[in-house]
């Protein structure tokens, strides 16, 4: 399996080479072109009109001199939703999810602030940075992976079959074990995790509404 910035990822299996580009995963995914096309994974994003220590602020309810590196009981309530959902879909990643790098926090601002994220350009880039690391086993992103195979023709009949698990949707099940509780009718943070500066402790209810089905098709 190879990684180039112009062509992409390519590999051969089963006898049938692939090319994963970021036109093919637009192509799959049915997503619009454009967007902000930037990947980091350990250093701050300095950009026009991005400041990343107002970012940090703003997804925290905080004030800070200087941009740092956040867990996720430092983010308001409803930022630490949208967390998970970057954790598992746009930067698919496993492992311990409670540190908020600096490449979250851009993800974050710009997902508050409106901003059109460039994801087939993010998802190449996450998997080749996947790719490099010493102990890679396996590439995130497997439901899309599976829609890029059918689409060359690959037969995954054959293939062990993993079923969605319980933790694979957002329910009341990911927001108790993100220590969010339902009381009088919303959702709040377990006071300890949540000190009197750290913003905002109840989930707004469209945000709840809409993360009630939402499923990881791109875990």
């Amino acid at each position: 399996m190879n990684f180039s910035p112009r062509t992409g990822i390519t590999c051969l299996l089963r006898n049938k080479r692939i090319n994963i580009t970021q036109e093919l995963i637009r192509s799959i995914l049915h997503l619009e072109d454009g967007g902000i096309r930037l990947y980091t994974t350990k250093t701050i994003l300095h950009i026009e009109e991005y400041n990343p220590i107002e970012a940090c602020c703003r997804i925290s309810g905080k004030h800070f001199e200087a941009a740092i590196c956040l867990s996720t009981n430092q983010l308001t309530l409803p930022c630490r939703v949208l967390h998970n959902i970057i954790a598992h879909i746009i930067v698919s990643r496993k492992g311990h999810l409670d540190e908020v790098n600096h490449y979250d926090v851009f993800l974050l601002d710009s997902i508050l602030r409106g901003c059109k994220l460039y994801f087939s350009y993010i998802m190449i880039q996450q998997m080749n940075c996947i790719l490099s690391g010493t102990r890679a086993k396996a590439l995130p992103y497997g439901m899309i992976l599976t829609k890029i195979f059918q689409h060359f023709d690959v037969p995954v009949r054959d293939s062990v079959v993993l079923l969605p698990k319980a933790t694979d949707t957002i329910n009341t099940l990911t927001f108790k074990q993100m220590k969010i509780f339902k009381e009088d009718g919303q959702w709040v943070a377990k006071s300890k995790d949540f000190d009197d500066e750290s913003g905002p402790s109840t989930l707004p209810f469209e945000l709840a509404k809409q993360t009630d089905r939402l499923t990881y098709f791109f875990s």
